[in-house]
Order: C-alpha cells, then structure tokens, then sequence
C-alpha cells in the first residue's frame, strides 16, 4: 500500500498532506504514506460509490504508470510493478498493447512468487486489451507467449478448462511445429492429471513421430535385447570420463526429442506400454551423443528403476548416481520426484541407509503436490511409508503424515 503513494502529481500530494494533517494518514521520511489504520481505509474507501470505484482504481493505475515509466526502470522499485497491475485490472482499458506487455510482465514476476491465482488475472486482462485478430497477426509473438503463460498460471491454481482453452490456442494458430511444443507438452501433462493418460501418451509419441523419430512396433521390444543395449550404453559410460560434467545439449532438436522421450517413458509406466524400456534406453543414448538436459535426469533415474526390474542391481545404482548429480546440476524440482521416486523407490534404499531413501521419498512427495503433480506425489507417499516402517518408524506418525496427504492435495 505505501509504495502506491510514490511519485505522485502535486495536487495529488496536496491531498495527502491534508489527510496527514487530519490524522488519517501518516507520512514517512522516504516519500511514502499509509493509512493510521485499516479500519480507516475501509472507511475512507467506503465513501467512493459502487458504481465509480473501478474508474477510481484504473485512474490511480494509470497515475502511477507514468510515474513508472518516467524513472530508470533500472532503478525503479520493482515491487511497484504488482500494485500498478492491480490497480490496472478494474476496468476496461481499450486496447492498449504497451499496458497488455506491462500486465504480461507483472504476471511473469507474480508466477515467479507462485501467485498464480494472481498471475492468472493480469493476463486474462491483458488478453482483453488488444483485439483477438490483431493478437494472432500483428502481435502473434506476444499471443503465443500470452496463452502459454494463462495456461500456466490456470493450471497451478486450478482453473482446468481455462488451461486447456489457453494451450488449444497456442496449437491451434502456432505457425510452426517448435511453436507449438511447450504447449502439446504442457497439454499431455494436464490429460494425465485429468485421468486421460492414454490420449496423452498418444499425443507425445505422435509429437515424438514428427519429430522424426521412429517407434519400434508395439510387443516387438524384447528384454534381452533391451539388457543388451543397456549393456552397450554403459560402455559408452565407461568411456566417458567426465559423464556428468558433459555440455548441454546445444541442437534445438535433441532437447525436443530428449523432451518428449521422458513424458512417453512417464506415461508409459502408468499404461503398462511394452515401449516403455526402449523409450528410457533411446533418451540415455541421445543424452550420450548429443548432450545433456534437465530430462536426461529423468533417463538415468527411469533406467535404474528398468535394470532393478531386470536385476541388474550394480548397474541399477550406477544410472542412479548419474541421475542424481545430473538432477543436482539443473536443480529443476519439476525432475526431482520423478528421480527421487524411481531411484530411491527402488534401487536406493539397498544402497544407501534406508532412512535417507525414506527421507528423500518425502520430499519428492511435497514437491509433487506443490507442481500439481498428484499421481507422482501418491506414489512417492506410499513408497515413503513403506521405507519408514521397514526403517522402524512407528506407525502412529506415519498415520499422521498420510493424514496430511489430503490437505496437501493427494488423495
């Protein structure tokens, strides 16, 4: 509240004298006013009618955005972005490209605070500003990133059609397929949440398809042949002395394939799909030829959880470890439950003290219901409970850790 009084015009700061003078204002030494109290700003707010009180906020919006954009905004207090973006969304503006961008830019800084709730409403008001066929012609930049970041902040507040809705934009007026794959991708993830796994695991092999990428045919993956390739990539890991030190990857292609080959091997597990172990193998090899990703964490951590299927234990640890540092190397937490649940739900706690699995698996189950993903989240849970008995913990607290599942959102 006190840094919305920055900046402003002389008749405006007249006003404020008179209401410091009064006794319903404080002034303080850096420029900024606030209210004595709270009731007094109901009271004071109460007196502005109904009917007039969004022009009220839109004026004092548009006041204090020329105050922004005359300073530095080098220097400008950043924090004044957020109440300006506040005040701006009570009303209609007409179409104003230049206050659509400042909405887009108050709600990258509000999801990087996890107000999403927030974040959703500047750019729902952005989407007003500028006229639909103009959006997707002149400013068909701004669209595609607009819809994307909606969708985003719909998602993580719980507003699912909306989500939906804004992805389906971007695939439906996207110019290229590169254009449109952070929305298939996020789009696959919310079918899965939505129970629909097999429509989104279609979706990511139909991505991954034209991408160039060719699937061997269902039923035709056989378990030998997948011990012996996973054989084959640890030779080429054993000719890599600095594996985990390895470059990005730099092809704009790989990232994509390395991308969508670890939300198929996820779906996958869920549907049971025979492609499953050629998928995890095919996003190791790509990581070793071409270079590492965020989802290359996620190859290793799946291979460990394939070779202990396989009882392939030492071999199991090894692509652990492997994902492990590569997780600590990118520090994305959206790829830390999927590693901690297929490392140490499986292959980790005969290696390491099962305690600390139990611990990690309690992690990767608050991670999951933070990113929304539940499914993930419940099997991490169950893991942990199953580590933390077998490690001696007593049943009356982990019956109060899965009680707290349901306020946590995994049910």
């Amino acid at each position: 509240m006190t840094k919305m009084c920055y900046g402003v015009t002389p008749n405006k700061k007249d006003e404020l004298h008179k209401a410091v003078a009064s006794g319903y204002m404080e002034e303080y030494s850096t420029g900024a006013y606030k209210f004595v109290h709270d009731s007094v700003r109901e009271a004071s707010y109460n007196l502005i009618k109904l009917d007039e009180r969004d022009q009220f906020h839109c004026s004092i919006g548009m006041e204090l955005l020329q105050v922004y954009n005359a300073e530095d905004q080098e220097d400008v207090d950043s924090s004044m972005l957020l109440p300006i973006a506040d005040q701006l969304c009570h009303n209609n503006l007409g179409s104003r490209f230049d206050l659509a961008e400042l909405l887009n830019k108050a709600a990258k800084k509000a999801m990087a605070t996890s107000d999403f709730e927030r974040a959703q409403r500047y750019l729902t008001q952005a989407r007003t500003l500028i006229p639909e066929d103009q959006l997707w012609g002149d400013h068909y930049d701004f669209a595609m990133q607009l819809y994307l970041s909606l969708g985003q902040a719909a998602f993580s507040s719980g507003h699912i059609e909306l989500a939906k809705s804004s992805w389906n934009q971007v695939i439906e007026n996207g110019r290229t397929l590169e254009s449109k794959l952070d929305a298939y991708y996020l789009s696959h993830r919310l079918l899965h949440h939505l129970g629909q796994t097999e429509q989104a695991y279609k979706g990511s092999l139909q991505v991954l398809s034209e991408l160039k990428e060719t699937m061997p045919r269902a039923g035709s993956v056989d378990q030998q042949d997948m011990i012996a390739t996973f054989n084959r990539i640890e030779e080429k890991m054993n000719n890599n002395d600095t594996l985990v030190s390895m470059n990005e990857v730099s092809d704009q292609h790989y990232y994509r394939l390395q991308q969508f080959l670890s939300q198929a091997a996820f779906l996958a597990y869920y549907r049971r799909d025979s492609l499953l172990p050629y998928l995890i193998a095919r996003l190791v090899e790509i990581s070793l030829d071409h270079g590492v990703s965020k989802y290359s964490a996620n190859g290793f951590a799946y291979s460990s959880f394939m070779l202990s299927i396989y009882k392939k234990m030492r071999q199991a640890n090894r692509y652990g470890k492997v994902a492990l540092d590569l997780l600590a190397r990118f520090e994305d937490s959206s790829q830390l439950i999927h590693v901690y649940l297929s490392y140490y739900g499986f292959v980790g706690a005969i290696f390491e003290p099962i305690q600390l699995a139990a611990e990690r698996l309690h992690t990767g189950l608050g991670v999951g219901q933070s990113i929304g993903d539940v499914t993930t989240a419940l099997l991490s849970g169950l893991m942990y409970i199953q580590k933390s008995f077998v490690a001696g913990n007593n049943l009356s607290s982990l019956l109060a850790v899965s009680s707290s599942w349901s306020a946590g959102g995994v049910t």
